[in-house]
């Protein structure tokens, strides 16, 4: 029979970061190595990120800002943070069909590309200058430096963001991505200062998660197209910044 800690570590490297977690939060604590508890951190930051993107927006004091029925259903939420009452959050909900989960995912990882297809604006200036991936660090996990300009009198905003991609389709049917920034020194010096004196580098908070659509989903009960449901995924995607 294979050993628990090599498989939760072949399960970590295959991006099964909670599946891994689990396995070793069974184990005695004695056996476990750095590498091992830092595995269980992650997940459970990870599986923290999934329990307020599978909540209840309303019910979690989310404020509805707005909803459109175009060529997808999408439903835009805001709230103050609950620490502070000062830090905006947004949260978007969007289904979509099964067939555009992997295209959608291969974009997102894609961070080179970035600025050919995000919106811009040349009035007022809004656009992502540059879109640099550092480090791939998994399938779909890396971390990927983004300057974008903003409009005067604003300075250049810079955010340098760790993506933690993690499959839970097994256990509970969900893939999702976990965004932090990093600062200056992070990850064994990897993260250098802002190249230009102008940039001012920023913090960013966020995530994505894919998993079934609920029947009962707000945008559903509004759509006329009688889509199969059991052909919809819900993308949940929440950011917070402190620009």
């Amino acid at each position: 029979e294979d050993c628990p800690i090599k498989r939760a570590e072949s399960l970590y490297e295959d991006e099964k970061i909670l599946e891994a977690a689990r396995i070793l939060r069974r184990q005695n604590k004695d056996e476990l190595s750095k590498k091992h508890l830092d595995i269980i951190q992650t997940a459970t930051e990870c599986e923290k990120m999934v329990a307020d993107l599978q909540s209840d927006a309303i019910i979690h004091g989310w404020n509805k800002q707005g909803e459109c029925h175009g060529s997808h259903h999408t439903v835009i939420y805001y709230k103050l943070d609950d620490e502070t009452q000062t830090k905006l959050m947004a949260r978007v909900e969007t289904p979509i069909k099964k067939s555009l989960l992997v295209p959608l995912i291969s974009v997102l990882n894609e961070s080179e590309l970035y600025e050919t297809w995000i919106p811009n604006w040349t009035t007022p200036r809004l656009k992502v200058r540059r879109s640099i991936k550092l480090q791939q660090t998994g399938r779909a996990s890396q971390i990927v430096i983004i300057t974008m300009d903003i409009p005067w009198p604003l300075a250049t905003r810079e955010v340098v963001i760790k993506a933690i991609a993690f499959d839970d389709i097994d256990q509970n049917g969900n893939i999702a991505i976990k965004l932090t920034s990093l600062n200056t020194g992070d990850e064994n010096n990897l993260i250098k200062a802002p190249e230009q004196d102008e940039v001012v580098r920023i913090d960013f908070k966020g995530g994505f998660l894919f998993g079934k659509c609920p029947s009962n989903h707000p945008v559903l009960l509004k759509n006329d197209n009688n889509e199969q449901q059991d052909d919809l995924i819900l993308v949940t995607f929440s950011m917070y910044v402190d620009a």
